[in-house]
């Protein structure tokens, strides 16, 4: 435990304040948008190359397959890079994650709504002094909606250690939403939107301590979503809870094919 204390003070000292996303992935990696289209039989997939203040650098790759005209089997995967998230933050044993869910399609396409199960393996869960596989587990969803003008994103991911210590669990959401101000000028218009967006990472259960938000960020976004799948997206503004960094940044940059 007392290694484990010592690798979350390194990343707060690190200017990150205590995943994700997913991770969670964040992550905000689902395959649903990619898929919402697809005919049944169709493979659909996404790779995200994200960094932000906290997390570090954090490739990660979704895809879906269509079983059903509403209905979509996806999987994911998220490297985490930061070497604070590894073995004795040597960088071996690096924290990873993977899982699978069900994607479902509503409102023709422009609300996806995407329950998955994820498996994470290293130690920052199970306060193990070595790497495990199936240290834990984060039952996750993520909602999408999309439309014309109007384009909103909600994840939720509960990190929960199964293995070694049981040392530590997580809570990690964020909430955005936003408007494309220029769509009403036709498919150049539309590639761009801004918004706000806000995320929460809380340590909500740790062996001889008491749990604690980590960080709560809050600011602007803007959005390019180019054709043929491509898009950049960049946050930043503050962090409410300041415990480390009085701001945030976070830059994803994907393609869906």
């Amino acid at each position: 435990m007392q290694r484990l204390s010592s690798l979350l003070a390194l990343a707060l000292t690190l200017g990150v304040a205590a995943h994700s996303g997913r991770a969670a992935a964040q992550t905000e990696e689902a395959p649903a948008n990619a898929a919402s289209e697809s005919p049944v039989g169709q493979f659909s997939g996404s790779v995200s190359l994200n960094q932000d203040v906290f997390f570090g650098f954090y490739p990660t790759v979704a895809g879906g397959y269509r079983l059903h005209e509403i209905i979509d089997l996806t999987f994911y995967g998220i490297v985490w890079t930061t070497s604070s998230f590894s073995f004795n933050s040597g960088g071996g044993g690096l924290w990873t994650e993977a899982g699978v869910g069900a994607n479902f399609v509503l409102l023709g396409g422009d609300l996806n709504i995407n329950p998955q199960v994820g498996i994470l393996n290293g130690t920052l869960l199970s306060g193990s002094n070595r790497p495990l596989a199936f240290e834990g587990i984060v039952p996750n969803l993520t909602v999408n909606y999309d439309s014309r003008f109007v384009e909103a994103e909600l994840y939720f991911g509960y990190y929960i250690a199964l293995r070694g210590e049981r040392a530590n669990d997580f809570i990690h959401y964020w909430a955005n939403a936003g408007a494309k101000p220029f769509a009403s000028l036709g498919r150049a218009g539309s590639i761009f939107s801004v918004g706000v967006h806000w995320e929460h990472l809380r340590l909500s259960r740790t062996v001889g301590g008491d749990p604690a938000d980590i960080y709560k960020w809050i600011g602007p976004y803007v959005q390019f979503s180019l054709p043929h799948g491509f898009s950049l997206r960049f946050a930043g503004g503050w962090d409410v809870e300041s415990s480390a960094s009085p701001d945030f940044y976070k830059l994803s940059v994907g393609m869906s094919f």
